[in-house]
């Protein structure tokens, strides 16, 4: 496999192949809660976790968690590049103030540990599977009583 050159190619939005340096803009673009930024990042028929959902779906997913969290962010902790991928570990945080999956728990804090993985190809994040620290989520989801 022909390792990527950073020079850019057709469909780039930013000149930019490099798959270390699309993921950096998607991190960057996620934190500004910027739904432009982030759909100009991926493909038009990205798959996420195994499912082709397109891009529409993808950037609805973020401005459903960007309202449910609005100062939410990810740190990245660390990553690592291969060819066309990349793989993260990430810090999620973020405090609820509104609905989200069909809980409603206003000033809930979420501080997790979430993975992703990315696969590039002409410019463009093609696929993404990820996971989060979902005993850790869970405990702090638990931590909010219904009750409020």
């Amino acid at each position: 496999m022909r390792p990527e050159t950073g020079q850019g190619g057709p469909g780039s939005p930013f000149g930019v192949t490099e798959p270390r340096l699309l993921f950096a803009r998607l991190i960057a673009a996620c934190n500004a809660h910027d739904a432009d930024a982030v759909a100009a990042l991926l493909s038009a028929d990205i798959v996420v976790d195994g499912q082709q959902i397109g891009r529409n779906r993808m950037v609805g997913r973020l401005i459903a968690l960007w309202r449910a969290f609005p100062d939410c962010r990810w740190e990245v902790v660390e990553s690592l590049a291969n060819g066309r991928r990349v793989a993260a570990r990430m810090r999620f945080t973020g405090t609820q103030e509104s609905a989200w999956l069909g809980r409603v728990a206003p000033g809930l804090r979420l501080d997790v540990t979430e993975f992703g993985f990315f696969r590039c190809q002409g410019g463009m994040i093609v696929e993404h599977w990820g996971s989060g620290d979902a005993p850790r989520m869970l405990a702090q989801l638990r931590s909010t009583t219904m009750d409020t």
